[in-house]
């Protein structure tokens, strides 16, 4: 028995010294204004690339592992909302409750086009470029880019009848 009794003890008391300090970090993210949950939003432990998002109920968990730090540090993110920078002991677990409020203004998006004025002065009605890259895109079959193939695929331009080597361009009087 006590044959037994001492290895068992050395086993138990070994793995004990060999189990790895891990802490549970948890909690909600909240809208600070509205007290709605945020659902997406980025929780984040840099010194151990771990993180999580929240679900549907603003709920995040991150089990970090092989903690040996006395604080730790959790950067939390939403878009339209100002990051949030917190530390937290590394010695328990935690449970965090975050409001994230809002303050981002993302910058302003102008969509330009060409003026009516600019098109009526121009004489170029209906113009249709290819360039030497869209031909050399094109597969291939036993020789050269075929140029004649590669204007048949701008539109407006369908290919002859069967046979026939001719093209019918749409608006063409010729």
């Amino acid at each position: 028995m006590n044959k037994l009794f001492i290895p068992l003890l050395l086993i138990i008391f070994c793995g004990m010294g060999m189990s790895q300090n891990s802490i549970n970090v948890s909690g909600e993210i909240l809208d600070a204004s509205s007290g709605e949950t945020l659902i997406g939003a980025t929780v984040f432990a840099p010194e151990f690339q771990e993180g999580s998002i929240t679900n549907e109920y603003g709920f995040f968990s991150i089990e970090l592992n092989d903690v040996n730090q006395d604080s730790i540090r959790i950067e939390v993110s939403y878009v339209g909302y100002t990051n949030y920078v917190t530390t937290i002991s590394g010695k328990v677990d935690s449970r965090l409750e975050i409001e994230l409020s809002t303050g981002v203004a993302l910058e302003e998006v102008v969509v330009k086009a060409n003026s009516f004025q600019e098109q009526m002065r121009s004489t170029e009605m209906s113009v249709e470029k290819v360039t030497t890259k869209e031909v050399r895109m094109l597969p291939v079959l036993l020789g050269e880019t075929d140029i004649i193939k590669t204007i048949q695929l701008k539109p407006g331009i369908p290919s002859g009848s069967e046979g026939t080597t001719g093209l019918y361009v749409r608006g063409g009087a010729i």
